[in-house]
Formats: C-alpha cells, structure tokens, sequence
C-alpha cells in the first residue's frame, strides 16, 4: 500500500484498543505491554499486506489474534518447562463446548495454544452471554445450552420458528461483535451513584409507598435511572455501566417501566422519565435566587412583627406564648400560603401508582437541617370535624415531632383540639403525653399543638393576603428563574417537566426560613414545641 502513513496513524489511534486487548487476556499489566508491543510491531512491519486502509480494523484484529497466538504458545512452553507440571485446561464438554457450531467463529481445540485462546474467548463468550437482551439470550441458551429445537423453542417463546432463527442468527451476529469489542465497566460498577425520590403529591394514594421503597433498600434502580438520564442505553450499555448482568437488570427495569419511571424507546433503549436535581443543577438555582430569597426575609420581618400582638389576640389570646413562637407560626403561615397552597388548586397529573401529582429525583444526599422531611397540606379526620396542616423542616426535626399521613395521628390531634379523648386507650394517652402532644389540664388534658377555629383561620387570611400576594408575586418571579435553570440542566427529552416542577419547589420557602434562623430573627427552641404544625377545627 502507498499511504504507510494513513496506516501508521491508525495504529497510534488504536493503541489504547490494542492495550485493552492484551490486558483482556494476560490480566497483568507487564504481560499486557509486552504482547501490545509485539502486536504493534507485527503491524508495522506487515502494514504493507494492506491494500485497503478501509479494512485496517478487520486486518488489525486479525494480525492481534495472530500475534496473542505466537504468543500464548512460547508463554505455555516457558511455563511448562518451568512448573514440570501439564498444564489444567477446560474440558471439551465445558460450557464452550456445548455451543456446537458457534466456535466456528473463534478457535478449534486442536493445540496447546488454541487450548489458552479457547479459554479466554470462553469468558468473553459469557460475558456476551450476560449482556445480550432478554429475548435473545432466552433463545441462545434454549438451543444451545438445553438442545431445543426451533419447533420447542417457538412454543416456549409463543413466537414462529421464522421468530426464533431470526433471534438465533442476530445473536451469534451481536455474540462475535461483543467478543471482538474492547469493553469497560462504567464507573457506577464500583462506585454506585446517589439517588433519592422527590414527591408532591396532590391526590395521595397509599400505592405511593412502594416508590419510596424501591429507592430507600436498594442501589441498582436510582443506578438505572442515573445511568439513563441524559442519554438513553440498551439494556446491554446499562449492563456495562453499572457491572451487573442483563439477567439482573431486567425485573429492575420492568418495575420502573411498571411506576412510570423509565420509558421505553423505539430503539430498544431506555430513559428515565423524570427530572433529576443535580448538585449542579443546584448550586445554579441557589446562586441565581438567592438575593431574591432575601430581599424577602427582609420584607417578612417588618409584616411579622406588625401582626404579632394581633394574631396572639385572635389564636393565642389566653395562652402564655412566646414572641418566638408568635414569629415562627405567622412566618410560615404567610410562606405556605403564598408559595405552596395555591398548588392546590391546580390539577396535577395521574400517577402510576394511583393519586395526582409530580415526582422527581436528586442526585446527592440531602443536607443535614435544609429543606424538608414533609409538608402535608391540609389532612382531614373521619371521626372528628377539621383539618391538620404540618410543615416538617428538617431544621426542626430535633424539636418538633415529624407528622406525615398517619391517620391516627391526624385524629389524636383533632381528638385533643376538641378535648374528646374518649377513643383512646390510657396507654395511647400516655404515649402522646411522653411526645408532648398534649399536657394535663384539671381533669382533662389540651393539646400543645397550635388550634384555632375555622373562623379564626379566615381571619388570619385575611389579615395575611397583602404578605401573600407578594409572595405570590416573588414566587411567579422565581419560577421563572429556576424553570430556565433546569431547562439548561434538564435532557431534552424531560425538559417538559420543568415548568410545573418548577412551581411546587419548596426550597425557596425553606431558604427564607434558614435565613431568618441563621440572622437570629427565628430561634430553634431546646424544648419540644409546635412552631409550624396547627390545627383547624
């Protein structure tokens, strides 16, 4: 060939190829360099044999195979002459063997070399194996490993025999391209990444728990569902990325599927289906909102200490409260209202496991004290007349007793605003009292969680409404803002998502309350204490 220089860059670019090659099959880096030099050296002095630079790849790999041969005979001979031992080879009737005519495309067991090579393609082999899809590997395995005929085989698989030689003949196809690729696990084979599931949930239904579940025991579906976010993979690519075989990867895959998790594409790969919060993805949306968080704070403070005599006369006329807590329940009063209630009112959609609503994802643990455990805004009782509302800021947690959609909660605390604890038992009681629910009161017992009437709650709102409706105001501005961010964050297949997130994130109302701690406007107080829980009777 004339172009010995188009050759020569060739063989420059594919040396990390050639390393992974021989890496591949001497599992020692020393003995790796060694057979890489040799294969390079081949190549350079036969670059002449080369008509077509077209097929430099196919000469390439076949010159490499070559050369590993020369190599694996003068390597069993040292090791021969110097262990005095024969060497320990598979048996023909090993799992390789059993594949009948597909050696055709490796090696014949008919020398001592072929013997070292048989064994390594032999791995290479069950590494394919482990990575080809469902409905190839099913047929592969039953023809060859169980002797089937394509007749048996089309009644297993309910598909024609036309279906099952199609599916065994691209097998062997994708097989003896794999075992010719240089493969590398990603980086989540040995480093699984961090993912935790996000909900705001308009229409909750009880299904929603097994979403927790899935993410909260186990590290393989928040994998998937990284490993698939910004590109979609074949279950092949996932397979490699995260060091697990296809075989354990598919149920994990048809349980997302199932959840709505992940989609499936046209061409056989997969995406993750929601938006995933990524420390990037973050820090962009906290740089460019906070000085309008708090310019806010600033704003709030002035409106809170304006009400605080006002509110103690309307909620807490005859209690002995502190100005903290004063501060504390106006302040998250007007927050809840301006940026989160208004969501109720919009109709969010279906989710796979039943209810309305909107679910995301993180890519990073959450921060110790920021943002929230839960906010549950409006929980009504069967057995009493009212409502619970609980904001659970993580900042609080030490504090202030976490309440979620617990039922029985929901009634003890509407039970104690009533004073009707007549449906519980003595040891029940006692129970709350310890968590200080509740405290004697004579005879009877009254609740420590903040109460007041319905009547009282309209009052409130409305002395409230200018303070909501310029948090209102900021948050449509933030919206803006952070929904611009996640559209340069998001993959364009999810970018759809980000708007409507974008208007039930919560941060913003816990930045302003971070902030507001960490001025010393609000106090964390020692004792347990109801700050932002209150119920509505």
């Amino acid at each position: 060939m004339r172009d010995i220089t188009a050759v020569k860059d060739n063989i420059v670019e594919s040396m990390n190829s050639i390393f992974a090659f021989s890496l591949a099959r001497t599992n020692n880096a020393t003995e790796a360099e060694d057979l890489s030099q040799q294969i390079i050296t081949e190549l350079l002095s036969s670059a002449q044999s080369l008509r077509d630079i077209n097929a430099f790849y196919g000469w390439m790999w076949s010159v490499a195979k070559n050369t590993y041969g020369k190599y694996s005979r003068k390597r069993a001979k040292e090791r021969s002459i110097q262990s005095g031992y024969d060497i320990d080879f598979i048996d023909s009737d090993d799992f390789y063997g059993s594949y009948g005519g597909m050696n055709t495309f490796i090696f014949d067991k008919s020398s001592v070399e072929d013997e070292i090579i048989l064994k390594e393609d032999t791995n290479l082999l069950k590494r394919e194996l482990s990575l080809l899809a469902y409905k190839y590997r099913e047929a592969v395995v039953k023809y060859y490993l169980e002797d089937k005929s394509c007749a048996q085989i089309s009644e297993e698989l309910s598909v024609t025999v036309e279906t099952v030689k199609h599916l065994l003949f691209k097998a062997r196809k994708i097989l003896k391209e794999g075992i010719n690729m240089n493969r590398e696990f990603g980086e989540k084979s040995y480093k699984p990444g961090i993912f935790r599931i996000n909900k705001w949930v308009q229409k909750y239904s009880h299904n929603i728990h097994e979403i927790d579940q899935l993410f909260n025991t186990r590290k393989m579906p928040g994998n998937i569902m990284l490993s698939a976010y910004y590109t979609p993979l074949t279950t092949e690519e996932i397979s490699m990325e995260l060091g697990v075989a296809a075989p354990y990867l598919e149920d994990e895959i048809k349980i997302l599927l199932k959840h709505g998790l992940l989609k499936q594409l046209q061409n056989g790969r997969y995406q993750t289906n929601l938006f995933i919060y990524t420390t990037a993805c973050n820090e962009d949306i906290m740089l460019k909102t906070k000085d309008l968080f708090k310019k806010y704070a600033q704003k709030l403070t002035s409106f809170v200490d304006g009400k605080l005599s006002e509110v103690k006369d309307l909620i807490f006329k005859n209690d002995d409260v502190s100005q903290n807590k004063l501060r504390w329940f106006i302040t998250h009063f007007v927050l809840w209202h301006g940026s989160c209630k208004s969501q109720e009112d919009v109709e969010m959609p279906p989710l796979e496991t039943g209810g309305t609503g909107y679910l995301w994802g993180h890519n990073h643990e959450r921060e110790d004290g920021h943002g929230f455990k839960g906010i549950y805004g409006k929980m009504g009782s069967e057995r009493y007349s009212g409502w619970v509302h609980a904001s659970n800021y993580m900042l609080l947690e030490k504090c202030q007793s976490n309440i979620g959609h617990n039922p029985k909660v929901n009634d003890f605390l509407l039970a104690a605003a009533h004073k009707k604890f007549d449906d519980f038992t003595p040891d029940e009681i006692a129970q709350y009292l310890q968590w200080d629910f509740i405290e004697k009161d004579g005879d009877s017992y009254k609740s420590l969680c903040n109460v007041m009437t319905q009547a009282q709650y309209d009052k409130l709102c409305e002395m409230c409404s200018d303070a909501v409706n310029e948090i209102r105001s900021l948050l449509s501005e933030t919206i803006t803002v952070i929904t611009k961010v996640m559209e340069n964050h998001a993959p364009a297949a999810i970018k759809e998502h980000c708007r409507p997130l974008a208007g039930v994130n919560t941060d913003g109302m816990a930045d302003i309350i971070e902030d507001l701690v960490e001025d010393g406007y609000l106090i964390i107080p020692k004792q347990h204490e109801f700050l932002t829980i209150y119920t509505v009777i």
